[in-house]
């Protein structure tokens, strides 16, 4: 049997005036802290189809070895950094945590 996960999944609503440059710019963000968090394992950023009225705009999977590794990550400079950044251009957010 494999060892659980935690997860730290988000689903994120971008203001309606965030241009599709800062879009790109946030998904690119998320995706980037890949590899620059050192409790981090993976993540996964999607964007939203667009299929159904009323969906979020983009979705994260973050994976961690234990809850402990994911509240590292919610300190961590990389982290705290950017989410000042992206904080701006969000219009509505819900996260969980999971495990897996």
């Amino acid at each position: 049997m494999s060892e659980s996960k935690f997860l730290h999944i988000g689903t994120i609503t971008l203001r309606d005036d965030v241009t599709d440059e800062q879009r790109k710019a946030f998904v690119e963000g998320l995706r980037g802290f890949d590899g620059a968090i050192p409790s981090l394992r993976s993540i996964q950023v999607f964007e939203d189809l667009g299929l159904s009225e009323g969906n979020g705009d983009i979705v994260f999977i973050a994976t961690f070895d234990d809850e402990q590794g994911w509240r590292e990550y919610s300190v961590d400079e990389t982290h705290v950094s950017l989410v000042k950044k992206l904080i701006p251009a969000i219009a509505h957010k819900v996260f969980v945590q999971a495990k897996a």
